[in-house]
């Protein structure tokens, strides 16, 4: 019984010990993979002008919701803050069949 006891205590302290390690590396590079991925979101929305401007106005009010919660205060800033997410997930997830298509005209 002890050398279960033991044993688990060993596999319990070598998980602490790997995730430990693994914050310590991982978590510097947080804001630089977080930067990448709303780069190449923004970058990718840019196949139409509509999800370009979604993309950018998104952004835009993201960055405004700080301001918005030193001056306003929590709530109306989270307000903003989720309009502008909102925004920028649509931007990218806007399937090209629900943009507004210009009108061709056949000639047969």
């Amino acid at each position: 019984m002890l050398d279960r006891i033991e044993a688990f205590g060993r596999i319990a302290f070598a998980i602490f010990i790997f995730f430990l390690i693994l914050k310590t590396v991982v978590e510097p590079l947080a804001p630089l993979v977080t930067i990448l991925f709303v780069l190449g979101g923004t970058i990718a929305s840019f196949r139409h002008s509509l999800t370009g401007i979604m993309s950018i106005g998104g952004l835009a009010l993201y960055l405004a919701s700080w301001p918005a919660v030193a001056t306003y205060g929590t709530w109306p800033g989270m307000l903003v803050w989720m309009i502008g997410v909102i925004l920028w997930f649509a931007a990218l997830g806007l399937p090209a069949g629900m943009l507004p298509q210009r009108a061709s005209i056949k000639i047969t």
